[in-house]
């Protein structure tokens, strides 16, 4: 990564392939002769949705297969002329094992319900497979329900929202059922059934509930979506080619995200739903985290990260940030307090985040307590919880993953 993209160099210092922003590349692998570097290539960033290719050293590139909604790591064959990959077309995890020439002549060489991640590949053929089953858990509660719900809304979904009087959640689903572009719901936090929304990833719902933001990808788009009846609006993107991540001001009549423009560094920018471009607030490499309400009750402010992943206040108006004392970079802002006074964040030390309320103006810490938790079986991570701003409800995700090692023989 260099500040004008990602670049793949070889030897360091002389440029092989530059993808233009937002795209990036991954999963490098030099053929046993050293001539060529397959690699797989993501529209999106953080995302597993790519094609792979193949450059040789006088910068040719070649795709030799594409449009993977899922897509892992190429092993070269001991000879050179073919690849091989674990990847997947419809969604979720990859199940199938696929084989793929240099003339681009692919075919699924085998196939498995489940997880399938090829780990290795030896001179003669064998294959080191990691095989697994991967699933979220999403559960909440409501304020003064007496327990937890569980909300099953699907296989393989992620919160990024909880209504501020609790009511419900936003969430997205990248599971088998969710086709290349994932699809977005939300839910009430009783455990009723997920009213699904349509193609994207689902960012945050409106200080009314009318409507949700959403990222969608191929071209990148930021869509205002209603939650009822009613017509999606894409946002004018302006010079922006990547969001990242979006949420609103408390009016609804704002949104305040993070992206970049091309060959640009991410920032932050603001813009009117009504109409018009979005405008840059921060300097670069500043960026929203991943889930909750960052924007302070007046509208004012928005909690962020810079480059040192420390979060602090950014003015929408723009300026200078304003640090908030003693957080640091294991720690997640989740939502403002009623007054602006404190903020609700989580702080990830170990994979079970601990909830507090910090003072902004202090960094005075007091645990927040409106949640048990329990350490499944199985744990993998992402672990996701969201607190409503008076504390009385919750919701939280968390990942559960089990899998087994074979070697296999005799695929061809």
């Amino acid at each position: 990564m260099v500040d004008t993209g990602v670049q793949l160099q070889f030897p360091p210092g002389r440029v092989l392939y530059a993808p233009e922003a937002p795209r990036w590349i991954s999963a490098l692998a030099v053929s046993p002769k050293g001539d060529r570097i397959a690699f797989t290539e993501h529209a999106v960033a953080d995302d597993t949705h790519g094609d792979l290719r193949v450059v040789d050293l006088a910068g040719r590139v070649t795709t030799l297969a594409a449009g993977y909604s899922s897509v892992n790591k190429p092993f070269w064959s001991a000879g050179g002329e073919a690849l091989w990959f674990t990847a997947s077309r419809t969604g979720g995890m990859p199940q199938q094992v696929h084989r793929v020439d240099l003339s681009g002549r692919e075919r699924v060489a085998a196939e498995v319900p489940g997880g399938l991640a090829l780990m290795d590949l030896s001179r003669s053929g064998q294959m080191l497979v990691r095989r697994g089953a991967t699933w979220t858990e999403v559960r909440a509660r409501a304020k003064g329900a007496p327990e937890e719900a569980e909300l099953a809304a699907a296989d393989l979904s992620f919160l990024s929202d909880l209504a501020d009087d609790g009511s419900r959640v936003l969430g997205t689903d990248i599971g088998q059922g969710s086709g290349p572009s994932y699809r977005f719901y939300t839910q009430g936090t009783d455990g009723s059934a997920p009213v699904w929304l349509g193609e994207g990833d689902g960012q945050a719902l409106s200080p009314d509930g009318r409507f949700a933001l959403v990222i969608r990808a191929s071209p990148q788009q930021l869509v205002v979506v209603p939650t009822g009846a009613g017509e999606a609006r894409v946002l004018e993107p302006g010079p922006v080619v990547e969001y990242r991540r979006a949420a609103w001001d408390p009016t609804g009549r704002l949104v305040v995200f993070s992206g970049s423009e091309r060959q640009g560094e991410r920032r932050l920018y603001v813009q009117d739903v009504s109409g018009g471009p979005p405008r840059p607030v921060s300097p670069p490499g500043v960026e929203l985290s991943k889930l909750g309400r960052p924007v302070s009750p007046g509208g004012t402010h928005v909690v962020a990260a810079g480059t040192d992943l420390v979060p602090a206040l950014y003015p929408l108006a723009g300026g200078e940030p304003v640090g908030i004392p003693g957080l640091g970079e294991n720690d997640v802002p989740l939502c403002f307090t009623p007054d602006g006074r404190e903020l609700f964040v989580a702080r990830y030390e170990d994979v079970l985040p601990v909830v507090e309320r910090v003072d902004v103006a202090s960094g005075r810490r007091r645990p927040w307590t409106g949640m048990r938790r329990g350490r499944p079986s199985g744990l993998k991570g992402q672990y996701r919880v969201l607190v409503s701003p008076d504390g009385a409800s919750y919701a939280y995700s968390y990942v559960r993953w089990m899998s087994d090692l074979y070697l296999v023989t005799g695929v061809r």
